[in-house]
């Protein structure tokens, strides 16, 4: 209501995830869904993944004008301080040679590795459903929708959301903090957000009405001591209720998709859509098969010394900068550190934060074996036009992870596709 005079000191809390991970709406470039180009992203190492998601805080913290981080809300000592001295010392390429290899290592002797020649992927594990497809539809056009939409044909009920405008007055004579000045603030219906019933007042009356609200301040108004006790009229003008839009209020049809998605994914029709959709589901859930595979059905029979001292180093560099990571979330969002963890990562505290992370790591480690293992039998290396398909601004991250690195981070990428061309589907 423009200033404190009329509105209670509340918070709304209104933060919503958007779930970027989970959908397809942030793919946005033209090809974006043929199953080798968008491989690629499923791939991203933990190390490389905190980085980008390091960013991302920043991102967010720039964009919601939010300065510094929560200090009270740390879940252990361990991290009271968000220690995050190291964090740009680690050295990613270190034992990894100019090919994307552990040096000195024939990783043969360390696992055995999928039989890329006669591996079997079977249908079960990339068969995707019509409902898969339209969720997936739904996620993609809900983009091009605004979140909220205007609704002015039906009376405002107890709970609307509505977006409102008025000037206030006592005796006749307006007051400081008392006018909208045409901000259309957002209300909700019934609330107690205002002073006295005033959001009460406004149940019941159509979007384009303008009507006198009558309220009394309190006995006992801090912020603004004259008006206590006394009587005031806001004439109030409803603007629109708010609703969040839904599914249902996509309008999908061949005309739409070739407006909004030719330019971004070179569709024209709304098979051509689901098509590619399908095609990029399945390919997904192929990739994740290989990848569980690898995890599950691979055996490590030692680790190289150095990469045991590699990869507990790693561990221990990439928890703090997890820690610092949601840290700066939480105070980003005005979260404590704890609702951050469950609202961002479905994990509950920084212990569980870190085992999860541990395990990621390792599985990483024994992974670069496997592909390393594989890449060795089948000849394959790393080419300058493989560097540019499959990590194109890779120049960006150079300096921080270093070449050998990136190279054994795409040398995974291409023996994933190998494995895959390679593979019997049943």
């Amino acid at each position: 209501m423009g200033g404190n005079s009329t509105k209670t000191t509340k918070n709304a809390g209104n933060t919503k995830s958007s779930q970027n991970t989970k959908n397809m709406q942030n793919a946005k470039s033209k090809g974006a869904y043929n199953r080798k180009t968008t491989r690629k992203n499923l791939w991203i190492s933990i190390a490389l993944y905190v980085s980008l998601a390091l960013n991302v805080t920043l991102i967010i913290v720039l964009a919601v004008g939010n300065k510094g981080t929560s200090d009270t809300n740390v879940p252990s000592s361990n991290y009271s301080d968000a220690d995050t001295s190291g964090m740009d010392v680690f050295q990613y390429s270190k034992g990894i040679d100019e090919n994307g290899f552990w040096e000195d290592i024939v990783a043969r002797e360390y696992v055995d590795f999928l039989d890329y020649r006669s591996f079997s992927i079977p249908r079960e594990a990339y068969e995707v459903t019509a409902d898969e497809v339209q969720s997936e539809v739904f996620s993609l056009v809900g983009s091009y929708y605004p979140e909220t939409k205007q609704i002015t044909d039906r009376a405002v009920i107890d709970g609307d959301t509505v977006s409102i405008d008025y000037v206030g007055s006592v005796n006749g004579v307006e007051f400081s903090g008392g006018n909208s000045e045409g901000s259309g603030p957002e209300v909700v219906a019934g609330s107690t957000d205002y002073i006295d019933d005033f959001l009460t007042q406004i149940i019941g009356h159509m979007p384009g009405e303008t009507i006198n609200i009558e309220v009394t301040f309190p006995d006992v108004y801090e912020s603004e001591p004259d008006l206590a006790g006394k009587d005031a009229v806001f004439v109030t003008t409803i603007n629109h209720i708010v609703e969040y839009t839904t599914d249902a209020d996509y309008d999908i049809g061949d005309g739409f998709v070739e407006e909004y998605m030719y330019a971004d994914y070179g569709w024209r029709t709304v098979n051509e859509m689901e098509s590619a959709i399908r095609d990029r589901l399945q390919s997904i859930a192929i990739d994740n098969f290989v990848r569980e595979s690898m995890d599950n059905d691979v055996t490590l029979y030692s680790l190289p010394d150095f990469i045991a001292v590699y990869q507990e180093e790693l561990i221990q560099f990439s928890e703090k900068e997890l820690i610092y990571y949601y840290q700066n979330l939480a105070g980003s969002y005005g979260m404590d550190f704890e609702t951050a963890l469950l609202y961002f990562s479905d994990v509950s505290n920084s212990d569980e934060l870190i085992a999860q992370n541990r395990i990621n790591i390792t599985q990483d480690i024994k992974r670069t074996l496997t592909i390393q293992a594989i890449a060795e039998e089948a000849g394959i290396l790393v080419s300058d036009e493989d560097m540019g398909f499959y990590l194109s601004e890779y120049s960006t991250y150079e300096e921080q992870y270093g070449m050998p690195w990136l190279k054994q981070y795409v040398l995974g990428l291409i023996v994933l596709d190998f494995i895959i061309d390679n593979a019997i589907f049943s």
